[in-house]
């Protein structure tokens, strides 16, 4: 271990004595240093580690302590995306994929209707179903 100071600008009374850490007693202090502070992430580990303390690869040490926590992988979010939706038809067979849509007003030749309805249309056989919605939504 050795004792390296950091030269200030402003005085000589200024100066600040910082110890140099092997990786191992690195990582044991930034680890110290994550839970007592309430698992803060990298960033905030490697300032509070640098105010008594340097280490060669310090940045990849706090990623590495931060990225492995349990209870920061529990709670915090992902910023990952964890996978695709998928391909969405088309459909093998009849009514596997069935498409649900409210629109406004639908005027059939066989039913002349001025109130909105949802169409249901099947993807596969062009299937088309229409529904009345009813006046108020308080029937719904």
């Amino acid at each position: 271990m050795a004792l390296t100071s950091c030269d200030s600008d402003e005085d000589e009374s200024e100066k600040i004595e910082r110890e140099f850490l092997s990786r191992e007693k690195a990582k044991q202090e930034l680890l110290r240093i994550h839970l007592d502070y309430g698992h803060i992430g990298y960033a905030q580990m490697v300032e509070h580690f640098n105010i008594k303390y340097l280490c060669e690869g310090l940045r990849d040490l706090a990623k590495a302590i931060a990225n492995e926590c349990d209870t920061c992988l529990r709670t915090k979010p992902n910023k990952k995306r964890l996978g695709l939706l998928g391909q969405i038809g088309p459909a093998t067979y009849p009514f596997q994929i069935i498409h649900i849509d409210t629109v406004g007003v639908v005027i059939l030749k066989s039913d002349i209707s001025t109130w909105p309805s949802m169409l249901s249309p099947d993807s596969s056989g062009g299937y088309l179903q229409k529904l009345k919605l009813p006046k108020t939504l308080s029937t719904l």
